[in-house]
């Protein structure tokens, strides 16, 4: 959660294995989809390992993450006018 409110949060489904629910919510923007907790290239960690690389980051270094059925993304780096916080792009299509 960012300090004006801003909110990603993300919950397994209840439907299915696999499956997660993914939530950007503010003041004034609520987008949802549904999609899978695992990359769609072969190399790329499921979701949880990607979370768990961004604490490797480095300096001038980005992770990327895409859902399989390519309508989820991450993108994390570090800024360097934050230090100590990750910067993290979310594209939901």
């Amino acid at each position: 959660m960012q300090q004006d409110g801003l909110k990603l949060t993300i919950t397994p489904c209840s439907s299915r294995i696999g499956c997660i629910v993914v939530r950007l919510a503010g003041t004034d923007l609520h987008a949802e989809i549904t999609t899978e907790w695992t990359s769609s290239a072969d190399h790329l960690p499921r979701l949880d390992g990607f979370f768990a690389s961004v604490g490797q980051l480095e300096e001038g270094v980005s992770k990327e993450w895409l859902s399989e059925s390519e309508d989820f993304a991450l993108s994390a780096c570090l800024d360097p006018h934050f230090p100590g916080l990750v910067f993290l792009r979310v594209y939901l299509g």
